[in-house]
């Protein structure tokens, strides 16, 4: 699957903004968090686990078949699903 470009300008000259998740993080990539879409017990947890804007998370490793996501924050190591790393938009 092909990294997303942040930012890029199309032939007319306008910047163009695509969002991008931690799952869309390169192993060893490290982003800032812009937006949670997470709601409801899901975001409670990764409140809990010290996700919020502006934090730094790094992508440690992906699971064999990409399926979940080793991330590090702060000081701790966490796994989480693809669908749960999809609604987590950083920036590079």
């Amino acid at each position: 699957m092909p990294r997303i470009t942040p930012l890029r300008h199309n032939n007319s000259g306008t910047l163009i903004v695509y969002a991008m998740s931690v799952f869309d993080l390169a192993a060893g990539q490290s982003g800032t968090i812009v937006k949670i879409s997470a709601r409801g017990v899901v975001a409670a947890r990764l409140s809990a686990l010290g996700f919020a804007c502006g934090a730094r998370v790094t992508a440690l490793a992906f699971s064999l078949f990409n399926s979940s996501i080793l991330v590090g924050i702060n000081s701790s190591r966490v796994s989480l699903r693809s669908s749960v790393a999809c609604l987590i938009e950083v920036s590079p």
